[in-house]
């Protein structure tokens, strides 16, 4: 015996990506709502999520310059003292 339940969804999603999923899913003749609903199905049916997550190229990148930058070390330079002590220091090259 299957039971409908209704539920609502609700997500953020950039607006052109939006624009440019919903006239793909509209060109296949289905709504959001049952593009959800067979997606949910399959998830049930196989026990997995149905869709290969994939970075772009740009993305990716931005991910690894982001974390690349976050092991720079920083100093805080507040008088002309410090700057010129800073400006100076050569790290011991």
């Amino acid at each position: 015996m299957n039971n409908l339940v209704k539920k609502s969804i609700e997500f953020l999603v950039e607006q052109d990506v939006v624009e440019s999923a919903e006239c793909v899913i509209a060109e296949t003749g289905l709504t959001p709502a049952e593009l959800i609903t067979i997606v949910y199905g399959e998830i049930v049916r196989t026990g997995q999520i149905p869709i290969i997550p994939q970075v772009g190229t740009k993305d990716f990148n931005i991910a690894r310059l982001t974390a690349a930058s976050s092991f720079i070390p920083t100093v805080k330079v507040s008088t002309p003292e410090q700057k010129d002590a800073f400006l100076n220091d050569d790290g011991g090259y």
